[in-house]
């Protein structure tokens, strides 16, 4: 049941091509500022790479680490100290992108710098006053907000 789950999702992305408005950008911000990227999903690496491939983005990480097998998902830390580990980075030296309460967690937890990008519908959830910068958009992203951090 879940093979068929995951092959569905895959499917829909390859169709919709859902990506966040500003994400390349973002990351080309952060190439520019010499920063290490990797990406920290609660997703199965079997969604993660073909989603990634769907949107043009397999090149975009350096590593890429999936709580799929771990123990515990976010909001534990785990997966985000094992890409900071696959970087060799300290977490504390890492930022953190998040659109969701239960990741901006994991990240904090994991003592990472973070910036949230809330959906419209959360925007004035008040747990997200943890997160280091909050924006309405990844296309309001700068290299100010790093410099900021």
């Amino acid at each position: 049941m879940q093979a068929r789950i995951v092959a569905r999702v895959v499917e829909l992305v390859k169709d919709e091509k859902p990506m966040m408005p500003g994400v390349k950008d973002a990351l080309q911000i952060c190439r520019q500022a010499g920063l290490k990227i990797g990406l920290a999903s609660s997703s199965p690496l079997t969604l993660i790479h073909p989603t990634l491939d769907a949107l043009g983005l397999s090149d975009a990480f350096e590593i890429v680490e999936s709580a799929g097998d771990l123990k515990y998902g976010k909001p534990h830390p785990k997966v985000y100290l094992n890409a900071a580990n696959a970087l060799g980075v300290e977490p504390d030296a890492c930022v953190a992108f998040e659109d969701s309460f239960t990741g901006l967690l994991a990240a904090k937890a994991a003592s990472m710098k973070t910036i949230v990008v809330p959906a419209a519908h959360e925007w004035e959830d008040p747990r997200f006053v943890i997160a280091d910068q909050k924006l309405a958009s990844l296309k309001a992203f700068s290299a100010d907000n790093l410099s900021s951090l």
